[in-house]
């Protein structure tokens, strides 16, 4: 039986659509099923359900990263749903391939994963052999040709679509009989000019080298560079809580804490519009789906009754995280609590709101408050997590708070929220993970 091409999904932003189309077309002419939603996508179809169809069938997503990916818009969705496709591949098997576009930061969520540079000049030829191994697992194939061109992404290219066309031109003149041998011609000559250009560099820097101010720059502005090492990791400061009159302040952390695939607890990111079960609810607490596609859970009330929503029935938990994206439409205050349990008023939490952020032992304050701004309309990641007597809190992977809880310890429990009287926020991609 024949094998059928590798399937290989192209997630990116708008703004990167010709060095995404560029790909695309590489990954084609090499023998890819690739999807890219300008490519696939036919008038009339319901681009969101074909987008999660393509992602669901894909034996590869690429998630193509640049300066521009890294913000809102319904790409964002697409990661997370190759993330829970991940969740279910054996372990250590390729599926998602962060690749950059240009100089540019990885998603939090995907740095489990070692990305590839499309910008380098090898950077091609390793996505190949990472699509080459998926292929070879799973029974796929690819007919990968000798031709290699570089991929240039969007913010460096400044090349016109006219001289694009041009050097396209070009190129399949070189490719047939009369264009191959204009092309040998052309490349004695620059042969010839190339070797006399280096016989004059060489003169030039044998006259230099013995200029002692042109050693002093070159050997001030050498940079050094080590290939194969492994980065320093920075180390994190933790926060202990100090007398009232002492301000804290927040400690950048690089890293968070890793997630073994099979350590979730509780995971809900609502794109199937439905609010799910909970132990129990007041207020007003809806899906709603957002301009860019992305569907939230929203709650709301009325100004003499505070909003809450709480998973907290027969569950056992003791040291796990809560983390999940909250954005404030109205108002900015918001109590995140764990180790809650149906039937006791006591938990821990944090409380949020203009004034700053701090812990909560039930519903007493029992640290200072740190100073800090919510924007309003911005989503926001906060992690909370409870390990023992450690308590630590995040907000965007910034640690806010570390600190060791005083005994007695409420010692197990759920988790919910509580907003305040006649606020509205929304919260999406809640999930909850043991840290045993």
């Amino acid at each position: 039986m024949d094998k059928r091409p590798l399937k290989v999904f192209l997630c990116h932003a708008h703004a990167d659509r010709d060095p995404v189309r560029a790909l695309y077309t590489r990954l084609t002419n090499d023998g890819v099923d690739a999807w890219m939603d300008k490519e696939k996508l036919l008038p009339g179809q319901d681009w969101e359900l074909e987008i999660k169809k393509a992602v669901h069938e894909a034996d590869v997503v690429v998630v193509c990263l640049s300066n521009q990916f890294n913000q809102r818009g319904f790409r964002q969705k697409e990661v997370r749903l190759a993330l829970d496709t991940a969740m279910e591949m054996p372990e250590g098997e390729i599926f998602i391939i962060p690749a950059r576009l240009e100089e540019c930061d990885n998603l939090e969520s995907l740095r489990r994963w070692h990305w590839v540079d499309l910008f380098e000049n090898d950077g091609y030829e390793m996505l190949l052999r990472a699509l080459q191994r998926r292929a070879n697992n799973i029974g796929a194939t690819l007919q990968v040709k000798k031709t290699r061109f570089q991929i240039i992404p969007a913010s460096r290219s400044t090349i016109s679509q006219k001289d694009n066309d041009n050097k396209s031109n070009s190129f399949e003149d070189a490719t047939n009989a009369d264009g191959l041998k204009h092309f040998k011609k052309t490349r004695k000559i620059n042969t010839v000019i190339f070797v006399a250009l280096i016989g004059f560099i060489g003169t030039m820097i044998a006259a230099l080298i013995n200029l002692p101010t042109f050693v002093k720059l070159i050997t001030a502005n050498t940079p050094v560079i080590n290939v194969n090492s492994t980065p320093t990791p920075t180390p994190t400061a933790t926060l202990t809580f100090l007398p009232a009159t002492n301000t804290l302040q927040p400690t950048i952390t690089i890293t968070s804490t890793p997630i073994p695939s099979d350590s979730f607890l509780f995971q809900r990111n609502f794109e199937d519009g439905n609010v799910g079960n909970w132990s129990n609810k007041n207020g007003v607490w809806d899906v709603v789906q957002e301009p860019d596609g992305n569907h939230c859970l929203t709650g709301s009330g009325p100004s003499t009754d505070a909003p809450q929503i709480w998973y907290n029935g027969k569950v056992d938990w003791t040291d796990y995280a809560l983390e999940t994206r909250v954005k404030f439409t109205t108002g900015r205050t918001l109590y995140i609590l764990i180790h809650s349990n149906v039937g006791t008023e006591k938990h821990y939490g944090v409380a949020l709101n203009d004034v700053g952020f701090s812990l909560m032992n039930t519903w007493t304050m029992v640290s200072n408050n740190i100073p800090m701004g919510l924007a309003p309309i911005k989503w926001y990641t906060i992690r909370v997590e409870i390990k023992g007597d450690t308590f630590s809190a995040y907000i965007d992977n910034t640690t806010f708070l570390e600190t060791k809880l005083s005994p007695p310890l409420i010692s197990q429990g759920g988790f919910g929220f509580v907003i305040d009287n006649g606020d509205n926020v929304c919260f999406d991609d809640i999930r909850v993970w043991s840290l045993k």
